[in-house]
C-alpha cells in the first residue's frame, strides 16, 4: 500500500497531465455506474467508494503490490529452497493419514 501511495504521489507531482487524465476517465465511469437508476441504498456506496481519487490509488498500489511479487520472485531464484522431490516421500507407515485406509 505504502509503494502505491509512493508511485501515485510520485505521478501527481511529475506527470500531472498523466494523472489528470486518469482521474478524469476514472470520473466518467463514476458517472456512468451513478446513471444506471440503481436503489438509493446502492448509490449511496457508490459515491462513497467510487471516488476517482480513491480508485486510481486502488489501482496503483495493485501494480505496485504485482511489481514488488515479480521483483521477489526474480529473487527468489537464485537461492537454494528445499522442493518436495528432494524431501523423503511420505509412505503409509511416516504419513499422518495412514491409518485411513
Amino acid at each position: 500500500m505504502i509503494l502505491g501511495l509512493m508511485a501515485f504521489t510520485y505521478t501527481a507531482i511529475n506527470f500531472s497531465p498523466e494523472m489528470h487524465g486518469l482521474l478524469l476517465s476514472v470520473q466518467n465511469i463514476h458517472d456512468q455506474v451513478l446513471q444506471l437508476y440503481l436503489p438509493d441504498n446502492y448509490l449511496i456506496w457508490g459515491d462513497i467508494l467510487l471516488q476517482p481519487s480513491l480508485i486510481v490509488l486502488v489501482g496503483f498500489s495493485i501494480v505496485a503490490r504485482l511489481l514488488a511479487g515479480i521483483v521477489s520472485a526474480a529473487f527468489e531464484l537464485g537461492w537454494d529452497v528445499p522442493t518436495l522431490a528432494a524431501a523423503e516421500p511420505l509412505t503409509a507407515s511416516n504419513s499422518p493419514f495412514g491409518r485411513w485406509g
